[in-house]
């Protein structure tokens, strides 16, 4: 009876290294969420004003209105949940 003999290879040596944990700035963080949840809604209301000028629809004033009421609300979501103290 053979017996089959595994052979060990040793692993290639590899070159590892560490790397750093990337910075989180809190405050371009913060910014882009300012913009991201209040601009939103602002840059809506913009353009239903703009469409509502130029085509002169009047329920686009309605959405306008509408997204004015979101940005409102947003902006007091914003500011309650604002981290500024840390």
């Amino acid at each position: 009876m053979s017996t089959a003999v595994a052979v060990a290879e040793e692993p290639a040596a590899t070159n590892l290294h560490l790397v750093a944990a990337p910075t989180v700035d809190v405050a371009a963080r913060e910014a882009n969420r300012w913009l991201l949840v209040f601009g939103t809604p602002c840059l809506f209301a913009g353009v239903f004003v703009a469409a509502a000028i130029g085509s002169g629809i009047k329920w686009f004033l309605g959405l306008a209105i509408a997204s004015l009421l979101v940005a409102i609300c947003s902006l007091s979501w914003l500011a309650l949940s604002s981290d500024t103290n840390s």
